[in-house]
């Protein structure tokens, strides 16, 4: 039997989506086109918040890069469009990650922040991480800058268009599928393995795939592992996402102009993020390797509250040496780290969840991440590279 295809759901107003993937390549592009006088103009045309943010203390800094749902730029028929057309709902936050760029030292770092993870709001009051930006931008930087401990020096944000505009701009994404998989309620949709370019809606639809299923055994299995499992094909993305880019726009003036174009026309930069500093950023790492991309996930268990919600507690033990890597402090210091949730424990059986591996470039197949918990064992399906004598690409 054969899978059978599924089109994309439309989505109620209360279901999120991913969107924040493509910003990391977006800085960069508007960076590297910065000599540009055409492109100074343009810059001045982005959308600016005004925030309050840590001032760095040295050469590295963190940029909080968020995908926000805003319903002013969404098609209601793509992947992740609530179908309604309107504009009334407050935007979302679903893809929160905090990049470090050190320029001394020429690394990049990325720590993806689950949207499920239990948090102490600005307001005293206990909430998933992505309920903090339903109130602004301020509210979201504020929780992490208590959460973890971690200054927050950028703010950029990016929307559904400009995600699939960067997609579309360097002619689509080569993925390795060495299975069929479908999520229908982002709309994913790969029929068949093997090499599968992924243009901007497709794109989108996995990069926000949460009810991930995949082809086993004659018919389609959940993978199981929602948030955490999508966060590690994010990283994923992301490195394939910046190897397009390198290979088929920064040479190609054409495409240049159609980056620029989604990033000025899709993306929100704090008010003190200047041209100067992006354009030094584009010097910096004209030759950026995207394996040298450090990719983190925020250490957490899940738990389900007495209200019956599903959320994820991070573990401040395991997280302690990850989030002191995003932090200014001089090596050997003494972190104070942020006050224990006050919820309930997890149980011992657990999964934690911490710092990604990326998948070998011997290995030929899918990646499968088993964790056990008190009760079940997900599984998280990671699309990897071709086998020995296939290219995809």
């Amino acid at each position: 039997m054969r899978p059978e295809s599924v089109g994309p759901q439309r989505r109620t107003a209360g279901q999120r989506a991913l969107l924040g993937l493509g910003t990391l390549l977006v800085l960069a592009l508007l960076a590297g086109a910065g000599a540009v006088a055409w492109t100074s103009a343009k810059f001045r045309s982005i959308d600016r918040e005004d925030v309050l943010l840590d001032e760095p203390v040295s050469g590295p800094a963190n940029y909080l890069i968020v995908g926000s749902d805003s319903r002013s730029r969404v098609d209601p028929d793509d992947p992740g469009g609530d179908g309604s057309g309107s504009e009334s709902r407050a935007a979302l936050a679903d893809t929160m990650m905090i990049v470090r760029i050190d320029p001394e030292s020429e690394t990049v770092k990325m720590l993806s922040m689950p949207r499920d993870l239990w948090v102490t709001l600005p307001n005293g009051k206990k909430g998933r991480l992505n309920a903090a930006y339903a109130h602004g931008p301020q509210e979201l930087i504020d929780t992490l800058r208590t959460e973890l401990g971690i200054p927050i020096n950028h703010y950029i944000e990016v929307d559904f268009k400009g995600f699939q505009g960067v997609v579309d701009a360097i002619g689509g994404v080569p993925m390795w599928f060495d299975r069929a998989m479908r999520d229908r309620n982002s709309g994913l949709d790969v029929l068949h393995p093997g090499c599968v370019t992924l243009d901007g809606r497709s794109a989108l639809a996995f990069a926000r795939a949460r009810h991930l299923q995949y082809w086993e055994d004659g018919g389609f299995e959940y993978d199981g592992t929602g948030d955490l499992g999508r966060i590690s094909r994010q990283q994923v993305f992301v490195r394939r996402v910046l190897d397009r880019a390198s290979d088929r726009g920064f040479g190609n003036p054409i495409t240049m102009k159609r980056l620029i174009e989604v990033g000025v026309d899709n993306v929100t930069l704090d008010g003190g993020l200047s041209v100067g500093t992006l354009i030094g950023i584009g010097e910096r790492f004209a030759d950026f390797d995207s394996d040298d991309l450090q990719t983190f996930t925020v250490p957490a268990t899940p738990r389900t509250t007495d209200g019956g919600a599903a959320v994820l507690d991070i573990d401040r033990t395991a997280a302690e040496p990850i989030l002191a890597k995003f932090r200014d402090e001089p090596a050997g210091a003494t972190t104070t780290t942020p006050p224990t949730s006050s919820s309930t424990s997890p149980s011992s059986t657990s999964t934690i969840y911490g710092e990604s591996t990326s998948t070998s470039e011997a290995e030929a197949t899918t990646t499968t991440t088993s964790a056990t918990t008190a009760s079940t064992e997900p599984v998280g399906i990671v699309p990897g590279d071709p086998p020995p004598g296939k290219s995809c690409g």
